[in-house]
């Protein structure tokens, strides 16, 4: 980390800022932006399920045939668009909405399942880190740490849980209430499901992804549609915020994209306090490109380097003070 002076007044304050490319990495793969923007693209869900209450055929017919029409088209917008983004698309185009929310949930839904569902104890960058952060558990609520995460999964919260639960040993009820206060900002919403009483009770996390469900977690997810929206907005007041009286500032897997900086209010911010980011895959005129934006003074990681292999390189220096 750099070790030039800074001039914020509000203390030893971590924030973290998570972008899609921290959850990419295995074991959790789940897709980059563009990934998905691609996959969707290629084979966009149907908004319909056969109803088995209905025995009219014919009626059940048309309306397949009507949601494979809106996903012909949407698809077919969302690629001649060429913004490489689904949520961009949708904040520019707030007439599919819904259905592009519907898109993205029902992806996300199933992998962060499939996350959940098969969680083993391969080292990652969930671990290192919280493993470290609970040997001082108070600093996850006092303030001292904030998580701020452009993705919709929860993958990084249910990470806290599993380890208060099973490595303090803590009861199902104190583990959910503590990792529920950890700040934890999705800038723009996470999906909706709940896994509480799957993991209080059975644990059974293979359950049916359907169009309800699908549906409901959708509704988790936030569009900005104006500047004025963002400027607003709850979760992009508490993000600045939040970076306003940050001594030490950490991007994972970020992409730096110009308008989410704007967004936290991060531009020149490595001029007034301590700033690193990982740049797994960056070539030279990239990473230059981050360094204008952000501040000469950024650490930036090896280029071959992901989360866990950039934390353990720059972080560890100064996580276990």
């Amino acid at each position: 980390m750099s070790s030039k002076p800074h001039n914020r007044s509000a203390g030893n304050q971590t924030v973290f800022v998570i972008g899609a490319g921290a959850s990419a990495a295995p074991p959790f793969k789940l897709p980059t932006a563009k990934q998905l923007y691609d996959e969707i693209i290629a084979t966009p869900p149907l908004m319909w399920e056969q109803d088995p209450r209905d025995t009219f055929r014919d009626r059940q017919q048309h309306l397949r045939s009507v949601a494979h029409e809106k996903a012909k088209q949407f698809s077919t917008a969302l690629k001649h668009a060429g913004l490489g983004s689904v949520d961009r698309f949708l904040e520019l185009n707030p007439q599919w909405s819904e259905y592009g929310k519907f898109c993205i949930a029902k992806r996300l839904l199933l992998l962060e399942r499939d996350v959940l569902w098969k969680r083993t104890a391969a080292d990652h960058w969930h671990s290192w880190l919280i493993q470290r952060l609970l040997r001082r558990p108070e600093q996850l609520t006092d303030g001292s740490v904030t998580f701020i995460t452009f993705n919709y999964d929860r993958l990084l919260y249910f990470a806290f849980y599993h380890m208060i639960r099973y490595a303090l040993n803590r009861t199902h009820a104190d583990a959910w209430n503590l990792a529920s206060k950890i700040p934890i900002v999705h800038v723009y919403g996470s999906l909706l499901f709940d896994y509480e009483k799957i993991f209080a009770e059975r644990y059974d996390i293979n359950f049916e992804v359907n169009i309800r469900t699908v549906m409901h977690s959708a509704t988790g997810i936030r569009l900005m549609t104006t500047e004025r929206d963002a400027v607003a907005d709850d979760s992009v007041v508490r993000c600045r915020n939040a970076i306003a009286k940050a001594s030490r500032i950490v991007f994972l897997g970020f992409g730096f994209d110009c308008v989410n900086i704007k967004r936290l209010g991060a531009q020149g911010i490595g001029d007034s306090c301590s700033v690193s980011s990982t740049a797994y895959g960056l070539e030279d005129g990239e990473q230059r490109r981050i360094r204008n934006l952000i501040g000469s003074d950024i650490v930036l990681g090896k280029d071959k380097h992901d989360c866990l292999d950039f934390l353990r390189d720059t972080a560890a220096e100064w996580i276990d003070v």
